[in-house]
């Protein structure tokens, strides 16, 4: 999904709500309260968080992209599917949607990433995304906040400024419990995050079989 060309609600409060938690990780916030109640403070403070959210979101993309072109990485940890689905058109989820629609195990490894762009685009063109675009948002929601639930995790035992104002200092026993229940959270966010991915490809595949038994053009 294009980011900078199609602005939704969704794709606002994605923006808005990670530029938010990074603010607050990383900027000291010391200021008297009342000086939100001026409506142009509360407009930039707004603004300066979509524009971090936005700048966080190109650079994480940008980051996957190249890291998922690394051989390593692809051998070691993006070999686990709590992380493959952070590569961009995974091959191996695509086929995996392509057999639970089609049902041609045998056939899987003769599809390509432009027979999946293929069917996404007749999808497009014919108006049957459905809610395809909602869950792209998600999934993108889901990935920025995978990352800064990870820093929030590390930082906040170590004794963020901000943190400890607002939630006071952890004890040795309180910084297990919080970092545990971090870690937990986090699965639960990478699994959301493959369970998001995995649907979209499952619905293009779905959608795309849809219109080949309507007498659509084939793949």
């Amino acid at each position: 999904m294009d980011f900078t060309s199609k602005l939704s609600l969704y794709d606002t409060l994605t923006m808005l709500v990670t530029g938010l938690l990074i603010l607050l990780l990383v900027v000291p916030f010391d200021v008297h309260p009342f000086l939100f109640d001026e409506w142009y403070i509360i407009a930039l403070f707004v603004v300066a968080c979509y524009v971090l959210g936005m700048l966080y979101h190109k650079s994480l993309e940008w980051f996957i992209k190249h890291l998922c072109r690394c051989k390593f990485c692809v051998r070691s940890f993006l070999r686990f599917s709590l992380f493959r689905s952070f590569c961009p058109n995974n091959m191996t989820m695509i086929r995996r949607a392509f057999v639970s629609i089609y049902g041609q195990s045998q056939h899987k490894e003769a599809i390509r990433k432009d027979d999946y762009f293929a069917a996404y685009y007749q999808l497009m063109q014919k108006g049957c995304l459905g809610n395809i675009p909602v869950l792209e948002a998600q999934e993108a929601f889901l990935r920025n906040l995978s990352l800064i639930a990870l820093a929030y995790i590390f930082v906040y035992p170590l004794g963020n400024a901000n943190m400890v104002k607002w939630f006071g200092a952890l004890s040795a026993n309180q910084c297990i419990v919080f970092i545990l229940t971090g870690i937990i959270v986090l699965s639960g966010l990478l699994w959301l995050h493959n369970y998001t991915q995995g649907k979209i490809y499952y619905l293009v595949w779905e959608g795309n079989k849809y219109l080949i038994d309507m007498g659509g053009k084939k793949r």
